[in-house]
């Protein structure tokens, strides 16, 4: 009796065992579970994320007018930047990219110098949020990060 109990569990643990290794995967808490099972097109699926290059996460940064970077998203045609300080004591700022405007790299980035599209440079000393968004089949996909500029350079703190 031992050994028929033992074998129906080991049964058990087996067929549970397949069944829960064909369920899918939560990527970075995107549930894809059915019956909404995430597929290479879905926006929810990890391929079709934003991954910010530059800046990095928390970096701190000796310029006002950094390098934006960003892997473009399949089926996507434009971004909206925003950047916002952490205090709040400076007006957000924010601008639409159609992607007809920049160029996407053979690795699928997408790079845009600071000062050649926002209206004014990023402050010294001060703690920012960089918000990028696109749509993509009606959903949208959005990531963020937080960096700072550094304190004013002596040098530059003399003229």
């Amino acid at each position: 009796m031992t050994d028929r109990v033992l074998t129906a569990f080991l049964g058990v643990l087996i067929f549970a065992g397949i069944v829960y290794s064909q369920q899918p995967a939560i990527a970075e808490g995107i549930d894809c579970t059915p019956p909404d099972s995430c597929v290479p097109d879905d926006p929810r699926s990890p391929d079709n994320e934003i991954e910010i290059l530059s800046p990095t996460a928390n970096d701190e940064l000796d310029t006002q007018t950094p390098t934006l970077s960003w892997s473009a998203v399949q089926g996507s045609t434009s971004y909206i930047l925003r950047v916002r300080d952490l205090e709040e004591s400076e007006p957000e700022q924010e601008i639409a990219i159609d992607l007809s405007e920049v160029e996407v790299s053979s690795d699928g980035t997408i790079s845009i110098e600071f000062q050649d599209w926002f209206d004014r440079p990023l402050s010294w000393g001060t703690e920012y949020r960089l918000a990028i968004e696109t749509i993509v089949d009606e959903k949208s996909i959005l990531a963020e990060r937080l960096f700072s500029i550094s304190s004013q350079p002596e040098s530059d703190a003399s003229n």
